[in-house]
């Protein structure tokens, strides 16, 4: 198990640790767990429900954590869709039946990137 998932299951409270343990670990369904921990599968159910969220929101927090600092500048996002729009051509326009230039599409990236607007 990756050290993130263990960081996140970590944060979670006992019962909520315990259901998702129990039924992606130990294999065991919710009536199964219900039983083992006697209590409903409707409670166990709803367990799950709560644990999957608060594991998802943990996860989101862990990783936007890791990879801070790691987005690509709007300049690199530019340079990849200016060489996509110079290597190939826009395709006819079917309304008016000509082919566009793509100095526009270029021109309109290159205004976004002086303002540094992130193009991602």
């Amino acid at each position: 198990m990756s050290e993130s998932v263990r960081e996140a299951l970590a944060t979670l409270p006992k019962t909520y640790r315990e259901v998702l343990m129990l039924q992606y670990f130990g294999g065991m369904n919710s009536d199964e767990i219900a039983k083992a921990l006697g209590t409903s599968p409707t409670a166990i159910r709803m367990r799950l429900s709560r644990a999957r969220a608060q594991l998802k929101e943990e996860m989101v927090a862990i990783m936007t954590t890791a990879f801070e600092g790691q987005r690509l500048q709007a300049g690199f996002t530019f340079r990849i869709v200016e060489s996509f729009f110079s290597a190939a051509s826009l395709p006819s326009n079917p309304v008016f039946g000509s082919s566009h230039s793509t100095r526009p599409y270029v021109r309109a990236l290159r205004d976004l990137t002086k303002n540094d607007y992130p193009i991602i």
